[in-house]
């Protein structure tokens, strides 16, 4: 059972039953926070107590390691230790839990990007009409620098990339806007540092935006368009500018018949 907050810092909680139990459900409208609910059933009615913990234990791990959400289950059951066929079964189930709630708009256990270029300073034109190309964003009052790359439905922030340690906005409507609280989030789960000698952050490991004005707000400290400030690393072409590209692309290339 999972939550969709609507703001950019998500919160769930995830558990598994091998029977419909009321006390189950019962427990979840205690949390404030709570706004949705995706129960998941076996068609086969096969889930077994031991399969319930197995499938909880590695549910909690996944999203754990996703990094999408912030849990809010109490315990982390270990593993359960399982024959193999059972072990195969609940794997595949997993899968396919993974498969389907992405498109429901449930991505706490979709795996964080990888981006498969880091410290490289460009790419080849066939590297970026394959992988995208690398965006940057700069700021010369703050020296800030960074980089990021749009995988699947993320806007990737590099490791390495520096931002504002903290939200510079003061007008009370921005001081509690929900980019503040992320930025605060990812500080406090040390994704990005505090460098003490420059007074700048920088970013510990790759960070999955939801998009590149999420981005650039936690970077600059304040709220910002992003499809304007990212631009491809060497040039001035902004990111919106490059989507529409990308549109103008697809549209040409399904407008062309197959020849025959």
């Amino acid at each position: 059972m999972v939550a969709i907050p609507t703001t950019p810092i998500a919160r769930c909680s995830t558990s598994a039953r091998a029977t419909k139990s009321a006390p189950a459900l019962s427990n979840t409208t205690k949390k404030t926070y709570w706004e949705r609910t995706c129960v998941i059933t076996s068609k086969d009615q096969n889930i077994t107590k031991a399969h319930a913990r197995y499938l909880e234990s590695r549910l909690i791990g996944t999203a754990t390691k996703a990094k999408r959400a912030t849990l809010d289950n109490g315990t982390a059951p270990p593993v359960v230790p399982l024959p193999e066929a059972d072990c195969s079964d609940m794997e595949f189930f997993i899968e396919q839990i993974r498969l389907i709630l992405p498109v429901l708009g449930i991505e706490f256990f979709r795996e964080a990007p990888k981006p498969s270029m880091h410290q490289t300073p460009s790419a080849s034109p066939a590297a970026q009409e394959h992988d995208g190309p690398v965006f940057e964003l700069t700021h010369k009052k703050t020296g800030i620098s960074a980089r990021a790359r749009e995988i699947d439905d993320d806007f990737v922030v590099l490791s390495g990339s520096l931002a504002v340690p903290h939200w510079i906005s003061k007008a009370k409507a921005n001081a509690s806007h929900s980019y503040s609280k992320l930025q605060q989030k990812l500080m406090d789960n040390g994704q990005i540092k505090q460098d003490q000698s420059t007074g700048l952050a920088r970013f510990t490991e790759d960070v999955a935006f939801s998009s590149p004005s999420a981005a650039s707000a936690v970077i600059l400290g304040r709220t910002d368009n992003g499809r304007l400030s990212w631009k491809i690393e060497g040039t001035q072409t902004n990111y919106a500018a490059w989507q529409d590209q990308q549109i103008q692309k697809s549209t040409a290339s399904e407008s062309v018949s197959p020849a025959t």
